[in-house]
């Protein structure tokens, strides 16, 4: 009896302590995740005002422009998730070799998304799109294919950082590219300070030119760090391959299911384009609205998952569960 009554609080307490560690985490995360989110949704309002065909435009290359980045996000997620472990069981060397073998990979990934970039104009004629809006849309995809690896770069590094629970740099680097995109589309796609204006393809080069900024912005961030000698992270690539292959393997089933969940969205956006090009600009506003807070619980899972691999780096089952649960709750 006493037993159960001295487990209760201990319980009460554990559970406390897990939702103020949880909350503390998932709040600059969810900023980072929806960050990209209103990225769009500024672009989307900054070339909806300049035209609607041009919005029309900008929603269809996003199409499989967001598939790409989606899927990066969770071929990716094996970053955090052996951060994690690594963290939880106090070997900090491997926190900085699962930065380091990322890189390689995450480049890789975003050449590879660029190289897809370039297909735009067979991808939407073969998704029944007009020859006019085929061809516009290739060229808006094929300047964000441009900005990918630098995409991929951000969402690694800051995978890491939320892996040693140090989201907030992040979080910084994704206000700052909000404000400076925000400024930047507004001069590109209606032309100010002079430039002749760009429309959807001005947008494109302001979100690959903040992209590469944000990537390398938080790579340096890492590289300087007052305490990297404690995580390893200037120390040589080695085995970047074969050493990560349980790390990859953690994102696969990630990068499958989301990539295959936004391949249903942009389905549904060829089929809006076939109707007309104002059904394709409405759906993009839709679509964008809709994903704001699809983003922010991705960004709770995400804090989620960093709880639950600290826990199972330390081999404390119990502590996983709580912290699972309690994420869901």
């Amino acid at each position: 009896m006493t037993d159960t009554i001295c487990a209760e609080p201990r319980l009460g307490r554990r559970l406390r302590g897990h939702v103020g560690e949880l909350a503390r985490l998932a709040a600059p995360v969810i900023v980072s995740r929806a960050g990209l989110m209103v990225m769009m949704a500024v672009d989307t309002a900054i070339v909806g005002r300049y035209a609607a065909q041009e919005l029309a435009l900008y929603g269809l290359a996003h199409l499989p422009a967001n598939i790409m980045t989606a899927s990066g996000v969770g071929l990716l997620m094996g970053t955090v998730t052996t951060t994690a472990h690594a963290l939880g069981s106090g070997n900090e060397a491997d926190c900085g070799r699962a930065w380091r073998r990322s890189i390689p990979y995450a480049l890789m990934l975003g050449v590879l998304f660029a190289a897809v970039s370039l297909l735009g104009l067979p991808i939407f004629r073969a998704g029944g799109q007009t020859e006019e809006m085929a061809r516009g849309g290739a060229e808006v995809l094929a300047v964000l294919g441009l900005g990918s690896p630098g995409m991929m770069l951000y969402i690694t590094t800051g995978f890491f950082l939320e892996g040693i629970k140090r989201p907030t740099p992040g979080m910084v680097v994704m206000i700052v590219g909000n404000i400076l995109n925000a400024l930047l589309a507004w001069v590109l796609v209606w032309g100010h300070a002079g430039l002749d204006p760009m429309g959807a393809v001005g947008s494109a080069w302001a979100t690959t030119v903040v992209r590469w900024g944000m990537g390398l912005a938080l790579v340096a961030h890492v590289w300087s760090m007052a305490d990297h000698d404690r995580w390893q992270v200037r120390r040589p690539v080695g085995n970047w391959w074969s050493g990560a292959r349980r790390q990859r393997n953690l994102g696969y089933a990630a990068g499958l299911s989301i990539g295959v969940e936004s391949a249903a969205f942009a389905a549904l956006g060829l089929f809006a384009g076939m109707i007309s090009p104002l059904a394709l600009a409405a759906y993009a506003i839709g679509l964008n609205l809709i994903a704001l807070p699809f983003m922010a619980a991705v960004g709770l899972a995400s804090a989620t998952a960093v709880r639950v691999g600290v826990a199972y780096g330390r081999g404390d089952r119990s502590d996983m569960v709580l912290a699972g649960w309690t994420g869901l709750g």
